[in-house]
């Protein structure tokens, strides 16, 4: 089986990712996951695909007459999926906290520091009610090493959180 990641920047548009899809399915290929989102007056899409190698090839035929009609953006290449690692821990981080430049260079860094593998980030500002005083939200997912002591890990963390006034939670992942 053969894997191809897309991403593309388009104008504001569901039309493009109802096409992407539809050439998917034309092409007997299989959507593993994607993301779509919206910012401005632009849209954000990732798609990892599978299929065979003629699928995908046939897939990948299609991305230039999408990036015509839509005058798009996209990135692809064909890739290989990696399964998850057996002796690794996965934890849910999520730290929230006054929304101020660089901070999420800082909590990036101290995972990187730290060992751990970035699986997914998502990071939001929303503005408090009464106030308006702009809050950071991240959620990430992380791999850490087998051999990591997750309570130095922890308390590193949280050190770290306190340094920075940021509120910090650790989560294992569970299935």
């Amino acid at each position: 089986m053969e894997h191809l990641t897309l991403c593309v920047l388009s104008q504001d548009s569901t039309d493009i990712f109802v096409d992407l899809t539809k050439f998917a399915t034309d092409c007997d290929c299989n959507i593993i996951n994607t993301w779509f989102h919206r910012a401005g007056d632009q849209t954000i899409t990732t798609l990892n695909i599978e299929g065979s190698w003629n699928e995908i090839a046939k897939f990948e035929t299609h991305l230039e007459h999408i990036e015509e009609n839509y005058n798009a953006s996209i990135i692809f290449g064909r890739t290989e999926i990696t399964p998850e690692k057996k002796n690794a821990l996965p934890y849910t981080v999520y730290i929230t906290g006054l929304n101020r430049k660089g901070t999420l260079h800082q909590v990036t860094k101290f995972f990187e520091i730290h060992g751990a593998i970035l699986n997914e980030i998502y990071s939001d500002v929303n503005y408090t009610r009464k106030t308006q005083t702009p809050i950071l939200s991240i959620s990430l997912h992380i791999t850490l090493p087998a051999e990591s002591s997750i309570a130095e890990f922890r308390e590193q963390f949280f050190l770290f959180c306190d340094n920075l006034n940021l509120d910090g939670m650790l989560e294992v992942e569970k299935n």
